[in-house]
């Protein structure tokens, strides 16, 4: 678990290097120091360098609809899932990824 601006960092670093990057990202709304929209865009300016794409969820315990339509309409967002998160949606999300890999 990194912080959002190590979590930039280390995307920044590896992102020539394919099997470095991760498969899911889940980036949660409220975090020190950068929250989850300044991750978005400071991602979306990163992700034209990233060999891999990489499946982005939004997950956060926020209910708020406005937090929810904004994930939703943005594109580099997969989904919104409300934590805590469940076994079925993980699995969801497992074999989402191995059907895009496919």
């Amino acid at each position: 678990i990194f912080k959002g601006s190590d979590a930039l960092a280390f995307l920044e670093e590896f992102c020539a290097v394919a099997e470095e990057l991760p498969d899911i990202i889940l980036l949660d709304i409220s975090m020190p120091v950068m929250d989850g929209w300044h991750f978005l865009e400071e991602y979306a300016l990163l992700m034209p360098k990233m060999s891999k794409k990489n499946n982005l969820y939004m997950f956060s315990s926020s209910i708020s609809q406005i937090d929810i339509e904004r994930a939703k309409n943005n594109p580099l967002v997969k989904d919104y899932i409300f934590k805590p998160l469940q076994k079925q949606r993980f699995l969801e999300m497992v074999e989402e990824l191995g059907s895009a890999i496919n």
